[in-house]
């Protein structure tokens, strides 16, 4: 049991390290961006000669002779990436921008179909129309816009403080679909965080080693939802530091219950990691408050 908890552990770490996110000092051990040019066309095959079902998650490139089609979308996210790049009406690189990393935008339009520029399936995106700053319409990776999803915890305090946190999903091949586990792990799943007093953002965490492997690459405080583990928000608690998130996270085999202490800072919020009890594997298991 031990042993498989291991490789499960091992697959997902493994996973999470394959991402379209290009970060320098937080950094995603990176496998950089593939993109698109028009050049990659001369050497572009048709994925259903090699097999005779195709799936949707398959190697697509976009055609230079169409526009991409977007379907309406009305959402707000924001974008992770040092580098992000900004694609033309029909798909193909125009620019990469470098000032964009963890802006809030506007979702008007989410391609009608996954593309992939490579034949691993867990690379695949949709591309996503936003508008930025109210006046700048741009065409971006899906695998750099994440969307605010499930939330977690909607409280208000004695104080008259009230936070909200929410997971977050990006635009690429998800943890699992309609028709069950993808096999690709999502990257990352940082939380925002919505307060009354005018707050809505990200939360830098200070250290985020829950699975026991140093993973540079969690800036930010993450909720997870995936193939290898879930995080519920049990309670919030305000303490004379700060308000004391208690958290429940199930395994496949196993679970554990561990704190986060949330304190305001000049800038926002941080987050740090009290502790993380050892995973127990008894019955039944156990939600702490």
């Amino acid at each position: 049991m031990k042993a498989l908890y291991f490789l499960a552990m091992l697959w997902l770490f493994n996973c999470h390290n394959t991402t379209s996110i290009d970060r320098d000092d937080t950094s995603v051990e990176k496998d950089t961006v593939v993109v698109c040019t028009e050049e990659d066309l001369s050497v572009r095959n048709d994925a259903s000669e090699d097999s005779e079902f195709v799936s949707r998650y398959d190697w697509h490139l976009p055609d230079e002779n169409k526009n991409l089609i977007f379907l309406p979308d009305k959402k707000e996210a924001f974008l992770l990436g040092d580098s992000i790049p900004i694609y033309n009406h029909k798909g193909f690189l125009k620019e990469k921008r470098t000032d964009l990393d963890t802006k809030w935008v506007a979702i008007v339009g989410v391609s009608d179909t996954l593309y992939n520029f490579t034949k691993d399936h867990c690379t695949a995106f949709h591309y996503i129309k936003i508008v930025l700053n109210n006046t700048d319409s741009l065409i971006v990776d899906g695998r750099n816009v994440f969307r605010t999803t499930d939330k977690l915890i909607d409280k208000t305090f004695d104080n008259g403080e009230r936070i909200q946190f929410f997971r977050t999903a990006y635009y690429g091949t998800p943890v699992s679909d309609d028709d069950g586990l993808t096999f690709c792990g999502e990257p990352y799943q940082p939380a925002i965080l919505i307060t009354n007093t005018g707050f809505k953002g990200l939360v830098p965490i200070g250290e985020n080693n829950s699975l026991g492997i140093n993973r540079k690459m969690f800036q930010f405080f993450q909720l997870c939802d995936n193939d290898g583990f879930l995080d519920e928000v049990m309670n919030a608690v305000r303490t004379s530091k700060g308000i004391v998130l208690k958290i429940y996270r199930e395994f496949q085999e196993g679970y554990t219950n561990y704190e986060v202490l949330l304190e305001k800072t000049t800038e926002g919020y941080k987050a740090t990691r009290l502790n993380y009890p050892k995973i127990k594997l008894d019955q039944p298991y156990i939600k702490k408050k």
